[in-house]
């Protein structure tokens, strides 16, 4: 592989090259529950080192809904103190994190036929609203709607507003703020592409030592950890399973498909439509370029299964976007999928249930007889809490920091503003910044986590009809040196794949036939 200069991929060379040293934690898994707890721990002091066998967020944590909610979903089954948790870990957020949340206005509406009586949804929407002690604006009955002249008359007989959180860019890149932070600092050091292959624990040295596999390049090493954190999201389990760790716990897996599509005209709030069954829960938010229907609510049997939008999904997302919508919209109407697999966790042997019963709060459990701790479920908004949880059992255990590190909001943001490229009138920060200070080293990467170029531009960002393809190539040619692959062998790659993954979902043939020669 060529060499590359960048500090980034120098510091990537470097740690691959380190004899063996030795982390307070080590962290499995860089989706948002880690990411957060790595950026916690790494303020607390601690030695800490994240780990994730793709890119950070490359799972559940790049496929939300954009919101940050504050539990409302919980008052069906009168969890009154995890909703008031959780609207106080949600403004929490918008407080405390502006950089990437922000306020959100979102419209319950009532249509034709009512499935829930308007005094019901009225008397919950104020609890809501006082189980989060005022903080957010007052729910309004009948207030303006925007967004009438694109809704038809029988989905829009009468609405509520009410205030929730949002991400202001994305959910991937949310996640990676944490990260950033944290590596930031000395005694934080991130590694995406880097898988924990193996580990066995030394009872008499009361440590674990851990072997690392590189998934981007063919590099090996150990690392010796005080305590590791399980926090792999949906391979949770496979992961205790890897390392001999058994726990009550275990997870159920839903998967839930959203489409985007080209913004609708005068589309500002979220919209949530009054439905049951399926149609439950179903919400039209919006999203820079698009706006983002979905999600389904499907219990699958393991991860693999559930990552990927198939032909029924997009079917049923259509059929329940068109109920509502005045122009219907069909397969060619759609500009990205998104899928991802939620974790709902339940007592170990517990068989599948409806997954919109199954609870979406967060367990997080130290093992007995080894410094384990599993992270199991949990939402975007509870990230915080799920932290100072494991941080907690930490210190409960002995566990004693070795430094002390500034703690206040951005003192740990190093990396510098980024300049501006500018891709089918969308402005977005270049691949070669991106690759020299943000751990982006694929194209992939690029287009779907450090930028929204593959949610908001379609079939991955190539376009209908191939029209972006000239400007991929010469994002792929920035990795050519990380990858150790040609900008052609890439980007004819990542089309196979669009082609596979999008256009065969939705039956659809791009109408010019590309060369990658």
């Amino acid at each position: 592989m060529p060499v590359h200069h960048s500090l980034a991929w120098q510091r990537r060379q470097a740690f691959w090259n380190a004899a063996d040293d030795t982390f307070d934690v080590v962290i499995i898994g860089g989706g948002v529950q880690g990411a957060c707890l790595f950026d916690r721990l790494v303020r607390e002091g601690y030695r800490v080192l994240i780990v994730d066998r793709g890119d950070f967020a490359c799972g559940t944590s790049q496929a939300s809904a954009m919101l940050v909610w504050g539990g409302l979903l919980y008052l069906k089954q009168f969890d009154l103190p995890e909703v008031i948790r959780l609207c106080e870990a949600r403004d929490r957020l918008i407080g405390q994190h502006g950089r990437g949340v922000d306020r959100r206005h979102v419209s319950y509406l009532f249509g034709d036929p009512v499935h829930r009586p308007r005094w019901v949804i009225r008397l919950a929407l104020q609890l809501y609203w006082l189980s989060a002690l005022g903080r957010r604006a007052v729910p309004v009955w009948s207030a303006p709607l925007r967004e009438r002249d694109f809704l038809r008359d029988s989905s829009v007989r009468n609405h509520v507003r009410f205030e929730e959180g949002g991400l202001r860019s994305s959910d991937a890149m949310f996640v990676f703020d944490w990260i950033d932070r944290g590596s930031a600092a000395p005694n934080g050091v991130a590694m995406n592409y880097c898988e924990a292959t193996a580990g066995r624990y030394d009872t008499p040295a009361r440590h674990w030592q851990l072997d690392l596999t590189g998934t981007l390049e063919p590099r090996a090493r150990s690392v010796t950890a005080r305590w590791i954190v399980n926090a792999a999201g949906v391979w949770a389990d496979a992961v205790n399973d890897r390392f001999g760790i058994e726990s009550p716990w275990q997870q159920l897996l839903a998967k839930g498909a959203s489409i985007t599509i080209d913004r609708l005209p005068g589309h500002h709030d979220t919209l949530v439509f009054d439905g049951r069954g399926k149609q439950e829960g179903l919400s039209l938010v919006p999203w820079g370029r698009v706006s983002l229907w979905g999600s389904t609510e499907t219990i699958v049997d393991r991860p693999d299964t559930g990552w990927r939008v198939d032909s029924d999904d997009v079917t049923f997302l259509l059929d329940s976007l068109n109920r509502h919508l005045v122009r219907p919209h069909g397969p060619n109407d759609i500009v990205a999928l998104r899928c991802g697999v939620r974790a709902l966790v339940v007592k170990r042997g517990q068989a599948a249930g409806d997954p919109l019963m199954l609870s979406k709060r967060s367990r997080v459990w130290r093992d007995p007889d080894r410094p384990w701790i599993s992270i199991y479920g949990g939402k975007l908004t509870g990230c915080e809490q799920v932290a100072s949880r494991a941080t907690s059992l930490l210190r409960d255990a002995g566990l004693a920091s070795r430094s002390t590190v500034p703690t206040s909001g951005n003192d740990l943001l190093a990396t510098p503003a980024p300049p501006i490229d500018r891709v089918a009138d969308i402005d977005v920060p270049p691949a070669r910044w991106c690759r020299d200070h943000q751990m982006c080293w694929t194209l992939e990467d690029y287009l779907r986590r450090r930028t929204n170029l593959a949610q908001w531009l379609p079939r991955g960002g190539l376009g209908r009809n191939d029209e972006h393809r000239e400007k991929l190539l010469q994002v792929a040619e920035v990795f050519v040196e990380t990858t150790g692959r040609p900008a052609t062998e890439q980007l004819r790659a990542y089309s196979e794949r669009i082609k596979r993954e999008y256009d065969r979902v939705l039956g659809r043939h791009p109408m010019v036939e590309t060369t990658y020669a």
